[in-house]
């Protein structure tokens, strides 16, 4: 089944954008954040479904599958492994590549807000996060200020190596850290960088 509700975008943007979402066993929730992906009021230029799954699932999320969305089958499975052969199946025409948890669900305008971000966005940002709404609020408290782990002030990495909390947010915040699974990247950072995959993260 193609995507019949794909969106033109409003006037153009200046970045074509791509999701890159490792997946391991989890088809159905999967499907939700595929279901918000095609209601955006802004079709992403391209998703990268990577399946480390015991079984392929693309049997599963076929009905997604069109011109904008592919599957690719990465196993064994590695969380740093997937993102970066996902990298490796971008279009050269993208230019902000972003790293989606399987288990997000999009508001219908997420990929429009975030274009609309990037068309201002300073040339020294090397990246911007999705907020995610049910994060837990960032509570400071006099123990957890003593000890380093929570300074109350948002978005912060402390000496202690811990980082602070974002939520609740209600407008865009400069920040020290961003969201592992709810990211997206300036494509040309990948020209000199890439994920470790000595570190062994299976999800």
């Amino acid at each position: 089944m193609n995507n019949t509700n794909k969106s033109q975008k409003p006037g153009g943007f200046r970045h074509k954008i791509a999701y890159i979402v490792p997946t391991r066993n989890r088809p159905r929730i999967l499907a939700r954040l595929l279901d918000s992906i095609k209601i955006q009021t802004v079709t992403p230029d391209q998703v990268i479904i990577v399946d480390g799954s015991d079984q392929p699932i693309e049997a599963e999320i076929k009905p997604y599958l069109n011109d904008t969305v592919s599957y690719l089958r990465v196993f064994p499975p590695g969380l740093t492994r997937q993102r970066n052969e996902g990298r490796k199946a971008l279009r050269e025409d993208v230019t902000l590549v972003g790293y989606l948890d399987d288990d997000l669900v999009l508001e219908k305008d997420a990929t429009e807000a975030m274009l609309n971000f990037w068309e201002t966005a300073p040339e020294q940002v090397g990246g911007a996060s999705f907020y995610i709404e049910d994060t837990p609020p960032n509570k400071a408290t006099f123990l957890t200020k003593l000890f380093c782990i929570n300074s109350g002030k948002k978005g912060k990495v402390l000496k202690s190596g811990s980082s602070t909390g974002y939520a609740p947010l209600s407008e865009n915040l400069y920040t020290d850290w961003l969201c592992g699974g709810a990211t997206i990247w300036q494509r040309s950072l990948f020209k000199e960088l890439t994920y470790d995959e000595s570190i062994l993260y299976i999800f």
